[in-house]
């Protein structure tokens, strides 16, 4: 949660998608290396590249919400928002020790790197969506 100190200052500069798609590129650049390189110094710069990747898009993510949102639905919104990460949180829990089993290190990584692609793309595909509208 520690990177999510800076989403204040990074809101003063840059719009919430611009903070999803830096936190996924963060997130990108630390699993890319551990794929690559496997000492432990890579292993550690994937663990904190997904650790700003998820605090800034999860914190972004949260600010478009209730930018895009009237008041009265925005709290029913993030409350049904919350459930997905709190079950992705208890999912991976369960499931992270027999998955790095069966995927290896790399391939766990690799998994990351194609989920924060998604997101770059949904990301990428919704504002173009949006701007055409406007």
């Amino acid at each position: 949660f520690s990177p999510m100190v800076i989403l204040p200052w990074l809101a003063r500069y840059f719009a919430p998608h611009q903070v999803i798609i830096l936190g996924s590129i963060i997130g990108i650049a630390g699993v890319t290396w551990a794929i690559v390189d496997q000492r432990h110094i890579a292993m550690l710069a994937s663990m904190v590249g997904i650790g700003l990747a998820w605090a800034l898009t999860y914190g972004a993510g949260s600010v478009s919400l209730a930018m895009a949102t009237q008041s009265t639905k925005g709290k029913l919104l993030r409350g049904v928002g919350e459930l997905f990460p709190a079950l992705g949180l208890a999912i991976g829990a369960l499931f992270a020790g027999p998955a790095i089993q069966h995927f290896g290190w790399s391939g766990i990584n690799s998994i990351a790197l194609l989920s924060l692609a998604i997101i770059i793309l949904g990301v990428l595909v919704i504002k173009m969506k949006t701007r055409n509208q406007n």
